[in-house]
């Protein structure tokens, strides 16, 4: 998983977010998102008006996106949201996921 990620399920006081700090190490991808494809899924997938929605709103969704792009054959983005056709800002992850062609599953 992207370290934006990780971060974000390990500020927790669970036993999932106990895990992820425990591995850390084997779970964070040892790249960095390249900024031009979190731009794209940022502006063309997730909130399409970005001008008016504003990063924050769209939070860290991009991310684990934009690592898939990398490698598309291998990744699979992992999510509990469910797809949506309806044209949205801050659209739902496996519709962006299906916009650039990248695997996602529910949980």
């Amino acid at each position: 998983m992207p370290l934006e990620i990780h971060d974000e399920t390990a500020r927790g006081k669970d036993e999932l977010s106990e895990w992820a700090r425990s591995c850390k190490g084997d779970l964070v991808i040892q790249e960095q998102v390249m900024s031009r494809s979190f731009d794209k899924v940022t502006t063309e997938g997730c909130a399409p008006d970005r001008a008016e929605v504003g990063i924050e709103a769209v939070g860290r969704d991009p991310f684990p996106i934009a690592c898939a792009l990398a490698d598309r054959g291998n990744r699979t983005v992992v999510t509990g949201e469910k797809r949506s056709n309806k044209q949205r800002q801050n659209r739902p992850v496996p519709s962006v996921c299906a916009d650039f062609s990248v695997k996602s599953c529910d949980q």
